[in-house]
């Protein structure tokens, strides 16, 4: 599996086609998902901008919190093809571009491999590795064409030795000269080559005779060094050198980085510790450890200085985990290749290892696939996580021009509504200042008021209460319970307030939320104009925004509480089309059919529930419940048997059966059905007493009273079965203990009226 690969780089084997085609194939399944971050869209506000205005942005345009302040963005040419992209093809574009660049990375990974000695089966587990490590990174931004930039590096550094002329020169500086205008990250360039080839050079200068070090090839440094400085140099080939340069270094921005983002953060941080790359980044990490030590008899320190480098970056912040993925598995495959240790084991397995170490690494390769496909989401078209209904809302009404907002809304707004309106915050590393109000404002009620005060906010537009965190919750408590303020729409996306002060009242009179809030309703007493108006409200709402669950299941509430169990039902018949494959919500809206005595759509829901959930006894008998609401005693019968076998101890659904069966006059399979439960739980009173209900109708006396006297004693706190003694003792002129039966029955239920009638016609009749 290992070789100098000499003469056969064009001579693939069929284990080497299969071993990149399932790497490409993973690359392709693992990019293609749903827009999911919220920087794409100011960065296609920066490329909108720069067409509309063809000048570059040296000033903040976006923010009122921080307009006219200087700001460049550094990803100014990523924003511009991204805006190539949507403006041709949308958010599929966007989505296919991605996949285009991660293959393109993975292609390039390959190649690289292929010059280093590793044949693609022994590298495509390590490639589904990086792939594992880095995928959650695989969002829609500038950094994507890092990813690219760096395994195209990797790719000239290991056959730069072969490079002549001004070909040495031409690839690394037209990609370094791209990347500086493409993404903050370009100062990687200049460092990773540089410590490639101080690497190198450092090896050169150490060699021995026994060559435990050993350069992996001869270099001429001076060119090296200019091509350093034209690295270098090609840094500052920007449209504001000043800024971008700077930028990234200052101090407010390096703050912002080490105490708020969570991208900055080490992987062993505990807030990362759920993160989906674990354990793969450290599985990596071992395997670029053992390695290094495998290799210590003979190789070079380039490949272990980039390992080392781009190592301790992941270190410092889990970001940069997928750089040491790009870099350390070239570099792993660079020191395999010149390991002693391999090499011992090649020869140890010269015979077998024709086949035996291609079918690990093809096994190994499945493996690392499986792992990456199962739980990969594959879309190439959606977006469904921002406020577009809602900030179009605010326009077309002409109301909230200085809102605060969550992060995400902020970078969407730049998007969607520059030039319509500017924002509080959004995703493009806004100042220390600014962020800690954003924070601020979510600590408190207090904290709330004074940056709306110090901000002049007239609206916040927040996610709705199911979806918001800890920060955003308590801003809608705030609110909630602030005056000043009012809730105006609601929808799945977003609940806005405005300020009183800033609209029209009679505006307010046809859009505000007075009685419902959704923080609220639940623990509030209603009377029955506050319920009315909760309804009207909700009624209101539902008719602008027809497509949120939540609004929708308030109503049904509200209208249970009413009474209105009708039009509950209704409600629920909306919110079912919402959310058709949920089980909960089918299971509530059956029994709210139930009870509403709409049997024919409660039989439909539970036909839907047995159908789901075939092993479900308590469903079939709520099935059996609505068929005999619906009058249909034959099938009710069926649907409670069928739960009495799903569950030969649910004593509601023997009950069912025995009743659907006295309904339909099938006397004798009552009888059967009595005596099975008798058998089957003889310590149950309830065989005993529905055998004694058949003695009566069959006018066996006797024998029902004896049954009825076993089924007492096996529990005597049932009342119908004292009931039932009382009447057989008054037929055969036992008229005390008839008595006795129904005081009884009134210790258990005290109200019981028809056990009061008896006990007072008992009493009369006894002289007491």
């Amino acid at each position: 599996m290992i070789s100098n690969m000499k003469g056969r780089e064009h001579n693939q084997s069929p284990v080497d086609r299969f071993a990149a085609f399932v790497v490409l194939a993973v690359a392709v399944v693992l990019s293609l998902f749903a827009l999911r971050n919220n920087d794409i869209w100011w960065l296609m506000a920066v490329g909108r901008r720069i067409v509309e205005t063809k000048a570059f942005i040296t000033q903040d345009p976006f923010a009122f919190t921080m307009s006219g302040s200087a700001w460049s963005p550094q990803a100014w040419l990523s924003g511009l093809i991204f805006y190539a992209v949507y403006q041709a093809w949308s958010v599929a574009g966007l989505i296919v571009l991605r996949a285009v660049l991660v293959v393109g990375m993975v292609v390039l990974t390959l190649r690289t491999i292929r010059t280093t000695g590793v044949t693609w089966p022994a590298a495509a587990p390590l490639v589904l590795l990086m792939l594992l490590t880095a995928y959650t990174r695989f969002i829609v931004r500038a950094h994507l064409f890092e990813y690219v930039f760096i395994a195209l590096l990797l790719g000239f550094l290991l056959k730069a030795h072969e490079r002549s002329g001004r070909s040495f020169y031409v690839i690394p500086v037209v990609l370094q000269v791209l990347w500086v205008n493409i993404h903050p990250s370009f100062l990687l360039g200049p460092v990773l080559t540089g410590l490639f080839f101080l690497g190198e050079f450092l090896s050169e200068r150490m060699m021995t005779e026994r060559r435990t070090i050993a350069p992996l090839h001869r270099h001429n440094y001076r060119r090296v060094v200019v091509l350093l400085a034209l690295l270098v140099g090609a840094c500052f080939l920007n449209p504001n050198p000043a800024m971008v340069l700077t930028q990234p270094f200052n101090a407010e921005q390096r703050e912002l980085m080490s105490r708020f983002t969570l991208e900055w953060k080490s992987p062993f941080d505990p807030a990362l510790v759920g993160a989906v790359f674990h354990p793969y980044y450290e599985l990596l990490l071992a395997i670029a450890t053992v390695v290094v030590l495998a290799s210590l008899r003979n190789f070079s320190l380039a490949p272990v200085l980039l390992i080392a480098a781009t190592a301790f970056m992941s270190v410092q912040s889990h970001r940069f985990r997928v750089e040491f993925a790009l870099v350390s598995v070239p570099m792993i495959c660079v020191l395999l290749a010149r390991a002693p240790v391999v090499a011992r084991i090649r020869e140890q397995v010269a015979g077998a290892g024709r086949w035996l170490l291609p079918g690990a690494g093809a096994a190994l390769t499945v493996f690392f696939a499986v792992l990456a496909v199962k739980g990969a989401e594959v879309s190439i078209s959606r977006v469904d996580r921002y406020p577009d209904q809602t900030l179009h809302f605010l326009v077309d009404h002409n109301i909230a021009h200085r809102a605060f907002h969550p992060i995400g809304f902020g970078s969407f707004m730049v998007w969607e509504l520059y030039g319509e309106r500017q924002t509080f915050i959004d995703g493009r590393n806004p100042s220390v200042a600014v962020y800690r109000d954003f924070l601020t404002a979510q600590r408190s009620e207090e904290g709330m008021r004074l940056i709306a005060k110090k901000y002049q906010i007239d609206a916040f537009v927040l996610p709705p209460i199911e979806t918001s965190d800890t920060g955003m919750k308590n801003i809608h408590t705030a609110l909630s319970s602030d005056s000043t303020w009012a809730l105006v729409r609601l929808d799945s996306r977003a609940a806005t307030y405005l300020s009183r002060s800033a609209v029209d009242s009679l505006w307010l009179t046809d859009h505000e939320f007075v009685e419902y809030h959704p923080l609220t309703i639940a623990d509030r007493r209603l009377d029955e104009p506050s319920l009315d108006r909760v309804i009207a409200e909700l009624t209101r709402a539902t008719q602008r925004v027809p497509d949120y669950f939540e609004l929708w299941m308030h109503l049904v509430s509200a209208r249970q509480t009413r009474g209105d169990l009708t039009g509950a039902i209704d409600a629920m018949g909306r919110a079912r089309r919402l959310r058709p494959d949920d089980p909960v919500l089918l299971g509530m809206f059956a029994k709210l059919a139930l009870e509403s005595g709409n049997a024919g759509a409660a039989v439909e829901a539970y036909q839907a529930m047995t159908n789901r959930y075939p092993d479900d006894a308590v469903s079939w008998h709520q099935l059996g419940l609505a068929y005999e609401g619906a009058g249909r005693d034959e099938e009710a019968t069926r649907a409670h048997m069928t739960a009495i076998d799903v569950d030969p101890n649910s004593q509601a659904a023997w009950q069912g059966a025995f009743r659907t069966q006295i309904r339909r006059r099938a006397l004798d399979e009552a009888f059967q059905l009595a005596r099975r439960l008798t058998e089957h739980a003889p310590e149950s009173y309830l065989g005993f007493y529905y055998q004694a209900q058949l003695q009566m109708r069959f006018e066996n006396k006797r024998e029902a009273i004896r049954l009825a006297e076993t089924a007492l004693r096996k529990n005597s706190k049932a009342p119908a079965v004292h009931m039932m003694l009382a009447k057989l003792y008054l037929e055969e002129g036992r008229f005390v203990e008839a008595l006795v039966r129904v005081e009884s029955v009134l210790e258990i239920i005290p109200d019981n009226a028809r056990a009061q009638r008896l006990q007072r016609e008992l009493r009369q009749h006894l002289g007491r």
